[in-house]
């Protein structure tokens, strides 16, 4: 179910000096063969030092339409390559001229360390191409290398995408006897009985084929003998008219009893995603967002074309809030609302625990400490306490609930206009229900924005639909949101 949430971040703007008539000079069509020449010869070297020049990797080749990345993933070893390229802004789906990303390439080419380097940088397994075909279609289309179709399966790459005639995955692995790509598929949950635009099944189509083989696999995996087509025609009837009748007798006859599940369950890849932001150079946003996993945020660092030489920054560097107000004596405060760390750094907190506060941080981050567990966390967590000395434990408030609504009832009622919170916002048939809008900083487009009590933030709800998901939160018209 789709759910909206609200939450108070930072954001640290670099700037950069940049020559902006230099930069253009430097984006030469020689510099550019020049550039794609060293990703074709695999010099990593040569392709890091002309990014830090500041050239954009994000561009056609006149002659051949590969955009650098694509280049590099139809070149066999080419990891360091891809990386420094990733490295260095290149977008992960930035498609070709023929509407292929990346991924798509290296899976045609059947490339599997290059495929992995670009799963493991955050690319998807599930773009589709102009065609509307995933790389897990192509692999098994195309009969490459079962182990790359393995590779998108262990991604949990999607299933099931269907052409124009509804023709999924399994349909063509049935269709050409591809008995690997059918095993892989199976064991990673594609619907056995799924029908295309004609209503024929996986095993519909072994019986019109003649693949025997595959239609045992199939039988034996738990596919239904007994569905019929749109033109109300089971498997064992398909092949009678087909004329394969041995395979329509291994059909007829074959019984439930022999079934064979899979024993145990699918192993899915747990490699982490990073962001790819080089020291030094330009910032560019990829199409996708960041990924967190266990509640930090991994990011590489390039210094070297050498993937060896490449450090990767994780939760041991703290974060550093520079302290604005410490406290002569420790306040006791509540939380009010569940927290997850976000950075290294950060405090987790739970409803209801009691919390030790020090001192108040930038962005609105205040220092404190549950138990022996000290950290930062945003001041809208917790709510301070009257005639509470330090040790002794805090009620906990209640909370509750009204049917299909997320909102915490006792923080609404307690906490006081303008006072930051986060609400969880329930989509309804209709959406949300708001408009957000962004105003102009106060103190000018030049300067840092400094959050205050009466200009928290630089969005703000424009209206909010009475009776909406939005409404029934406690959203109110001007409500001013996290910058």
């Amino acid at each position: 179910m789709p759910v909206l949430e609200f939450k108070y971040k930072r954001r640290v703007y670099k700037q950069m000096k940049l020559d902006l008539q230099q930069v253009k000079k430097y984006h030469s069509k020689a510099n550019l063969r020049a550039f794609m020449e060293a990703i074709r010869n695999r010099q990593a070297d040569k392709v890091d030092k002309m990014l830090e020049k500041c050239l954009d990797p994000n561009f056609h080749e006149e002659s051949s339409g590969e955009t650098p990345l694509t280049q590099a993933a139809s070149i066999d070893k080419s990891e360091a390559v891809v990386l420094s390229l990733i490295n260095g802004g290149a977008h992960l789906d930035f498609r070709n001229k023929k509407g292929l990303t990346a991924v798509h390439v290296a899976t045609l080419r059947g490339h599997a360390k290059v495929l992995e380097t670009l799963l493991d940088l955050r690319a998807s397994p599930n773009y589709k191409d102009n065609k509307g075909m995933t790389p897990l279609y192509l692999s098994v289309l195309h009969n490459i290398n079962p182990a790359i179709t393995e590779i998108l399966l262990k991604d949990q790459a999607e299933m099931n995408t269907g052409d124009d005639q509804g023709w999924r995955e399994i349909h063509q692995a049935a269709r050409y006897g591809r008995l690997k790509h059918l095993e892989h598929l199976l064991y990673y949950g594609a619907d056995v009985d799924v029908q295309n635009a004609a209503g024929n099944t996986a095993l519909h189509v072994c019986a019109l084929y003649k693949q025997e083989t595959a239609a045992r696999t199939l039988l034996f995996r738990g596919a239904d003998r007994h569905v019929k087509n749109k033109a109300s025609q089971t498997a064992f009837q398909v092949a009678i008219v087909a004329n394969n009748f041995d395979l329509a007798e291994t059909i007829r006859n074959f019984s439930e009893t022999n079934v064979v599940p899979f024993q145990d369950l699918p192993q899915y890849s747990k490699r982490k995603r990073f962001s790819t932001l080089r020291e030094g150079s330009l910032q560019r946003t990829s199409s996708e967002p960041y990924l967190d996993f266990a509640g930090s945020r991994l990011s590489l660092v390039s210094n070297n074309s050498n993937p060896e030489h490449r450090t990767q920054r994780g939760p041991s560097t703290p974060m550093n809030h520079r302290k604005v107000q410490e406290f002569g004596q420790a306040k006791m405060a509540t939380a009010i609302v569940d927290y997850t760390a976000q950075e290294p750094g950060e405090l987790t907190l739970r409803k209801g625990d009691q919390v030790e506060v020090f001192s108040i941080g930038e962005y609105n981050f205040w220092q404190g400490r549950v138990g022996q567990k000290a950290g930062w966390f945003p001041s809208y967590c917790i709510k301070e306490m009257t005639g509470q000395k330090p040790g002794k434990k805090a009620p906990t408030p209640p909370t509750t609930y009204k049917d299909g609504d997320f909102v915490d009832k006792h923080h609404a009622q307690s906490t006081p206009v303008g006072s930051p919170r986060i609400v969880f916002v329930e989509r309804g048939k209709k959406g949300f229900g708001f408009v957000l809008r962004g105003a102009k900083s106060p103190h000018g487009p030049s300067a840092t924005f400094i959050p205050t009590e009466d200009f928290p933030a630089l969005q703000y709800l424009e209206n909010v639909d009475k009776g909406s998901p939005a409404d029934k939160a406690g959203l109110k018209k001007e409500t001013l949101f996290s910058r």
